[in-house]
């Protein structure tokens, strides 16, 4: 009754429903049309590009509803989705606003994943996005107050053994990404440089937007580990190389890049 008519444009429907928010949860609209509501704002927050929002609700409702298989792939496209907001917060090194995406989302993953059965298809991707998301929460979480939770840490190995042992997902430059952070965020720096070498071997930077993107993260970090193991003159060397053979080329990168160097030139570690 209440969807009967053409449905409105994501700004209209986000303003309609967040002030009449508490009569979606009303006795007096039935079942059906809550939960057709509750789908509408979500796709309407993600039309819109408000995915952390997204995430908030899709968790208290799979967590209500662990069985529903609508608000598990609605889950699986909110993350997805948010995959782009944090690449561009980890390239551009805005670690506070990471750390929040990423602890916020973190959650939902883990609770998509022991949702989904292991012989479902969703079930990697759902491993993949989880994984993911606790890698990059362990590097950026030691400068913040948010630390790893341990339960994620024990999740995140066994993801690796899990996945490694998955065809699909197995031998994929996407989980020696996953590797290389997670040894970084470690502090075995010898480990996650051969790591990320491995990913640049492996990626034509010029290929696509996200070949490109993983190539200079993979030039990074690599140069990262270089400087903890006291090598900060080498990488000073080859990031002006890169600036005088690639001018321009990291795009996202290129302000983390620019902090390394000076970071390096103003308070070099200790051998």
């Amino acid at each position: 009754m209440y969807l009967e008519c053409d449905p409105p444009q994501p700004r209209e429907a986000i303003a309609v429903l967040e002030q009449f928010g508490s009569l979606a949860s009303g006795e007096e609209i039935p079942a059906s049309d809550r939960r057709s509501l509750f789908f509408l704002q979500i796709q309407s927050y993600l039309q819109l590009g408000r995915t952390r929002e997204a995430v908030a609700c899709l968790l208290t409702r799979i967590k209500d509803e662990p069985a529903d298989a609508n608000i598990q792939r609605a889950a699986l496209q909110a993350l997805q989705q948010q995959d782009q907001e944090i690449r561009s917060l980890h390239a551009e090194g805005k670690t506070k606003e990471l750390t929040a995406c990423l602890a916020e989302s973190l959650p939902l993953a883990q609770a998509l994943y022991s949702q989904i059965e292991p012989d479902q298809p969703e079930n990697t991707l759902a491993a993949k996005l989880l994984l993911e998301r606790a890698c990059l929460l362990a590097v950026a979480a030691p400068d913040q107050a948010t630390p790893l939770p341990e339960n994620v840490h024990q999740q995140a190995e066994s993801l690796f053994t899990e996945l490694a042992n998955r065809e699909n997902a197995s031998r994929t430059l996407w989980l020696v990404r996953c590797q290389a952070l997670w040894e970084y965020a470690r502090g075995d720096y010898p480990a996650a440089q051969q790591l990320w070498y491995q990913i640049r071997q492996g990626i034509n930077r010029d290929q696509d937007e996200l070949s490109h993107y993983y190539w200079w993260e993979a030039r990074y970090f690599g140069l990262c580990c270089l400087w903890h193991q006291g090598q900060g003159e080498e990488v000073l060397h080859i990031l002006e190389v890169d600036e005088k053979t690639n001018p321009g080329s990291p795009s996202l990168w290129k302000p983390r890049l620019l902090d390394l160097q000076n970071q390096i030139r103003s308070t070099p570690p200790a051998n």
